[in-house]
């Protein structure tokens, strides 16, 4: 198959702002995609979040996304059309370690995400807004949290330094990948799991193995993608750390993110 190139995108602080608003340049271009490229989502947010997104800009209503997707944080991967390929959860040791920890330090809230939904040991005020904005169907275990098969896990710190390096230290031999996507959230992974083996494990799936990615992305759950990318692009609110492993810098009110990618990878006139 032709490699023509990936235009893979994060989504908060992303292709997004904190209103969940895209702008309406990237909107034109998910409507009415140019020939000769490839659009692919990746995020840490499961479908179940990621798919109101795009509903709420009117991008679709009701249908089932037609772009390839990497969600969860290359937990699982899609074929267009939301076909699930493939789901990476937690080995169930490791899982059940974390639902103990998380039941022994209530001042960190761990929000446990599978195919379906969110769940908690217990709801706090700004779990349940948190929930309301990124449509996250946050629910109170009800049952035996072991009984679940999960492949991430969100802990909401209010008070980072004091909270997470516990944590950090306590899982620092564990085979978990945890990583800051925004200020006060750390994503824990499987340790083989992250966006860009997930990015690199869909395009084998679809035919596309070696294709050039144009990525871009605001957290360090983006450093994965930014590994296996040709083109690497943040706005401007993207962690320092993301902005200095960029190849450009763009203000996203200005045009979005999808033309300084597209024109990068040769699609648009230069």
């Amino acid at each position: 198959m032709e490699d023509v190139p990936v235009i893979s995108f994060d989504l908060d602080g992303t292709l997004i702002d904190s209103e969940e608003r895209i702008h309406p340049k990237d909107i034109a271009w998910l409507k009415n995609p140019p020939e000769g490229c490839l659009f692919l989502p990746t995020t840490g947010r499961p479908l179940f979040s990621a798919r109101p997104i795009f509903e709420n800009n009117g991008l679709v209503n009701g249908q089932a996304l037609p772009w390839p997707l990497v969600m969860n944080n290359g937990a699982a991967i899609y074929q267009a059309g939301e076909n699930l390929l493939e789901y990476s959860p937690f080995p169930v040791d490791v899982q059940n370690w974390l639902i103990d920890y998380a039941q022994q330090h209530p001042r960190l809230t761990f929000l446990f995400m599978d195919l379906k939904g969110s769940y908690t040991l217990w709801m706090t005020d700004y779990a349940e807004k948190l929930s309301a904005k990124h449509a996250m169907n946050l629910h109170v275990f009800v049952d035996d949290p072991r009984t679940h098969t999960f492949s991430k896990a969100l802990i909401l710190a209010k008070n980072c330094e004091e909270e997470v390096p516990p944590f950090l230290e306590a899982v620092r031999d564990f085979p978990l990948n945890v990583e800051c996507s925004m200020p006060g959230f750390y994503e824990v992974l499987p340790v083989h799991v992250s966006k860009g083996a997930g990015l690199v494990r869909l395009l084998e799936k679809l035919g596309r193995a070696g294709a050039p990615v144009y990525s871009a992305g605001d957290g360090e759950n983006d450093l994965s993608t930014f590994g296996v990318a040709t083109f690497r692009l943040a706005p401007q609110n993207a962690l320092e750390v993301i902005r200095q492993q960029a190849d450009l810098v763009v203000d996203r009110t200005v045009e979005g993110v999808l033309t300084p990618l597209l024109r990068q990878a040769g699609v648009l006139d230069q």
